[in-house]
């Protein structure tokens, strides 16, 4: 069979900005797209359930045509998640939407002191049509 390629690519979030930084490494392509991170709705439920030893609750959002299912741990305070879920009271340790197409879940967490850079000069900033553009010529 055909193996699908693997691409790497890393997010940042600049929360003063509220922005979403994304550097995508297609080998010899290099692409960055920025985002205003989007201002999600969430539904707290009830439903509890144990990640990494920390008690997490339920919440459901609506976001691009999906239907998302997170779990967020209130006892660490830090409003965010994966890629552009945030705005809960607690860290998302785990997101999926209903189609199970998309799934993260956190395998650590680790506090850093210093402040990140962005080593970000190898990048040429792209649009997000212009890379789905760019991904389909990959495709075919």
């Amino acid at each position: 069979g055909i193996q699908k390629s693997k691409f790497i690519y890393k997010i940042y979030k600049d929360r003063k900005n509220y922005e979403l930084i994304c550097l995508y490494d297609f080998t010899t392509f290099k692409y960055k797209t920025e985002n205003k991170l989007p201002q999600l709705v969430w539904k707290i439920e009830n439903s509890k359930k144990n990640i990494m030893g920390y008690e997490t609750t339920l919440a459901r959002t609506h976001f691009k045509g999906r239907d998302y299912e997170a779990w967020f741990a209130p006892n660490l305070p830090i409003p965010e998640g994966p890629y552009k879920f945030n705005g809960l009271p607690g860290m998302i340790l785990e997101v999926y939407d209903s189609k199970n197409h998309y799934h993260f879940t956190a395998k650590g967490i680790e506090k850093i002191k210093v402040s990140v850079n962005v080593a970000d000069q190898d990048y040429t900033r792209i649009s997000d049509a212009n890379l789905d553009l760019f991904r389909k010529k990959i495709k075919e």
